[in-house]
């Protein structure tokens, strides 16, 4: 049987190719006359090789060299299923900022997981599949500095990108927080107050929330002297909030916070302090539950109170009421005095008693359910968790 060319190419003078098993071994040949005979006889000497047609001629003695395939393992699970789940997000960023948002993508998915800081980035980005999805990223330090400054001056864009999830919800809830910062880079850093009497410098941070998709909305930064009320009246104005339900805390429940959401034509809900002279608790004083309340529901399985009171320039409050709550608070109270705390006396239990689990809410919206106006505000509360962590 003839020999394939390809097998054929290897032989040479003073070689000899043969085919054993279908496998081709090429051997050192040489002839030598036999004058007893007078014939020339072949010599067959060593082999020399194998020859297949992947690898050519494979000298005797080498073995062939498998090529090892170059494995590295990379992060994928964590990185993908956000990339799945923030699908419109990673898509409303696509399109805000076309040139820079998978550089954006990576920082954000970094910070998620790991509460990276950005010097850590370039090697995160390295380990992650992220690498072969967004191929050739500049996240050196030199590169993320020049990112930082263009995204610093691109308010206009990150608008633009939190209008596409402001726009159209109707349940938002808001927040301001305060990051104490003694560093003398940040500009903003300022001397203000917080809630616990601080004036060390600081940043305020302001939230917006969407109740109704359970998820961030707007955010702005300002510096720590500015007051919580200027900070809703701008973000209101910069955010371009239209058509909803503004849910705050009792630190925004004033005369002046009222009038400038009047203004801007939104509808809210605010909690009271249970001192408050828009409220009254004159008719918990009846023991008819009939004349005491205009009626009840159940939330999570406990029922609640409540009765309103005769709106006053287009607002009005509801007194709220959880039985529960208030065996609780005043269990709590009497254990106190008899621990005999300082500020607890029976005394003051008895001037109290009528405060003891209840909340009272206002409200520019006097026809919406109390039960509605309730279940809103308790949802803010899982909100503040959210901004917590």
């Amino acid at each position: 049987m003839a020999h394939p060319e390809w097998a054929l190419r290897f032989k040479t003078k003073g070689t000899e190719l043969r085919n054993i098993r279908g496998r081709f071994y090429l051997y050192r040949i040489s002839s030598k006359y036999d004058r007893e005979r007078k014939v020339t006889k072949k010599i067959t000497h060593e082999m020399i090789g194998r020859i297949t047609e992947a690898d050519g001629l494979i000298p005797r003695g080498q073995k062939k060299v498998k090529e090892t395939p170059l494995v590295c393992v990379k992060e994928y699970g964590a990185t993908s299923f956000l990339r799945t789940q923030a699908e419109d997000i990673f898509d409303a960023l696509q399109k805000t900022f076309p040139d820079i948002w998978k550089e954006i993508s990576v920082l954000a998915m970094n910070r998620f997981l790991y509460q990276a800081p950005l010097k850590n980035n370039a090697f995160l980005y390295a380990e992650s599949f992220l690498s072969e999805t967004f191929q050739n990223l500049k996240l050196d330090k030199n590169s993320l500095t020049e990112l930082m400054e263009t995204l610093g001056n691109s308010r206009d864009k990150i608008l633009s990108f939190m209008d596409i999830f402001v726009s159209g919800n109707k349940n938002i809830v808001f927040d301001l927080t305060h990051i104490l910062s003694l560093s003398e880079q940040i500009k903003m850093s300022a001397c203000g107050y917080s809630s616990k009497r601080d004036f060390d410098p600081q940043v305020n941070l302001f939230y917006m929330f969407s109740i109704d998709q359970t998820a961030p909305l707007y955010y702005r930064v300002f510096p720590g002297n500015i007051s919580g009320m200027k900070a809703l009246k701008l973000s209101i104005q910069e955010s371009g909030v239209q058509n909803c339900t503004v849910v705050g805390d009792k630190g925004f429940s004033s005369e002046e916070n009222f009038t400038a959401l009047e203004n801007e034509k939104l509808t809210y809900i605010f909690p009271l302090k249970r001192d408050s002279t828009l409220t009254s608790y004159d008719r918990l004083k009846s023991t008819e539950c009939q004349e005491a309340f205009d009626g009840h529901f159940l939330c999570q399985h406990r029922p609640i109170f409540y009765y309103h009171l005769e709106p006053k320039n287009g607002r009005r409050v509801t007194l709220f009421h959880d039985p529960k709550l208030k065996v609780d608070e005043e269990s709590t109270y009497l254990r106190r005095v008899d621990q005999k705390l300082e500020g607890y006396t029976l005394e003051a239990y008895q001037k109290k008693q009528l405060y003891f689990g209840t909340m009272s809410m206002i409200s520019n919206s006097t026809n919406t359910a109390a039960e509605d106006i309730y279940i809103q505000y308790k949802q803010r509360m899982e909100i503040e968790t959210l901004f917590d962590s």
